[in-house]
């Protein structure tokens, strides 16, 4: 969305406590803008206006319960003080209960709860007209009701699935949010992929993506600043740069940043560039000389690697030197072997953990380094190979009489 149309549908939806946009208005002036970002445009301007007024309306909360014991309903006072209804009758209720602010917030979810012993010398009738104001409460505030809260949570988790299911169909491999956490990340995304892609962008430049975020919201600038702060830096400086799919749309100047792309949708199988689909030209595995192909058959593995070295012309190889180089094992396989190996559980995705030493998991970063994060600090310490004794200090003669 242009910056132009956003401020034009942001004077649309900027509009006092209980009252609706015009929906005739907004589909005539705006007709390609789907229902669910301008939705989300007036919860935001909703919550923006309670941020600005919010110690005002707590500095006269006593003139409004004065209001309210006299007779004056509870929505027509919302909506003369443009206060949102939820908002004014919890903070009504805190003058009224000696209790808590989550003693409040379970009143609101359960109105039974408002008796005698909860509410120790008011009466009867205040108390009735109460439990009734609650629920006509609950049900007018689309912003700061718990119906609400509970429809927030419920929509993020289901463009969280959603995501999940257009990487599989993808051919994407990912650890969840969830995963990532059981290996002992603490900053995490809602998916971290296991072999970074690049996606085209609609401008035709391309991008690294090493995770994704999901945002079931609508992109303006208070909101992705905040994000960006909280959360995007974060993900950028332990995992790489990244994608973020704010589902309902966003503002369009704020796709600036080259280490954060900005999507209102999961971008289509002509836009991703995997790894698989460049054109790398795999080394193949030198055949062994004849030397060694005999002392192989014969069982004897260093003799096999002298007659290799020797027959290439390079006279320092021999059997044990540590200086020959390994093939590299997958980074992917890396990261999920040590990651699993450190917290002592099978890693995700299936990877055979068993496999770690194999590829030379103490020769490999670990696995935490590889993901941007700092290693644990057991990776640290270095062990003693089997079968060879403990060192021993200098000055500790009990220990090297105990070792002969």
């Amino acid at each position: 969305m242009t910056p132009a149309d956003y401020d034009q549908l942001q004077a649309l939806v900027s509009l006092p406590f209980g009252a609706c946009p015009s929906v005739a208005a907004l589909r005539r002036n705006f007709p390609t803008v789907k229902t669910e970002t301008w939705l989300s445009i007036y919860g935001q301007e909703q919550q923006y206006k309670v941020i600005r007024s919010h110690h005002l309306h707590k500095a006269n909360v006593v003139n409004y319960l004065a209001r309210y014991v006299n007779g004056e309903d509870v929505l027509q006072l919302s909506a003369d003080v443009d206060f949102p209804p939820c908002m004014l009758l919890r903070r009504m209720l805190e003058k009224i209960i000696d209790a808590p602010k989550q003693v409040i917030g379970e009143v609101l979810r359960h109105p039974d709860r408002l008796d005698s012993t909860l509410c120790p010398g008011v009466p009867a009738p205040l108390l009735a007209r109460l439990r009734v104001d609650v629920v006509r409460c609950v049900h007018a505030d689309c912003c700061y009701s718990p119906l609400s809260d509970v429809a927030k949570q419920v929509t993020g988790l289901e463009y969280e699935l959603y995501l999940q299911q257009r990487l599989v169909e993808a051919g994407l491999s990912f650890w969840s949010e969830s995963e990532l956490r059981q290996l002992g990340f603490h900053k995490t995304p809602d998916c971290k992929l296991k072999v970074p892609v690049a996606v085209r962008s609609r401008s035709g430049s391309e991008h690294l993506v090493c995770w994704v975020d999901s945002k079931a919201t609508f992109g303006d600038h208070r909101t992705h600043l905040k994000q960006v702060e909280e959360q995007y830096c974060t993900y950028v400086n332990r995992y790489g740069p990244g994608m973020v799919i704010y589902w309902f749309g966003f503002v369009q100047d704020l796709n600036t940043d080259p280490q954060v792309l900005l999507c209102d949708d999961f971008p289509d199988s002509a836009s991703i560039i995997k790894i698989t689909d460049l054109d790398v030209q795999q080394q193949q595995p030198q055949q062994p000389s004849a030397g060694g192909r005999a002392a192989v058959a014969s069982g004897n593995l260093a003799s096999a690697a002298t007659a290799d070295g020797e027959s290439d012309g390079n006279k320092n190889v021999t059997g044990n030197d540590s200086s020959i180089p390994r093939a590299p094992a997958p980074k992917a396989t890396v990261v999920a072997c040590a990651a699993a190996a450190a917290v002592g559980a099978s890693s995700p995705g299936g990877t055979d953990v068993s496999g770690a030493a194999a590829i030379g998991l103490r020769g490999c970063v670990p696995a935490a380094a590889c993901m941007g994060t700092s290693a644990p600090k057991q990776e640290e310490e270095v062990e003693v190979a089997a079968g060879e004794p403990e060192p021993i200090a200098v000055n500790d003669s009990a220990a090297a009489e105990r070792t002969g």
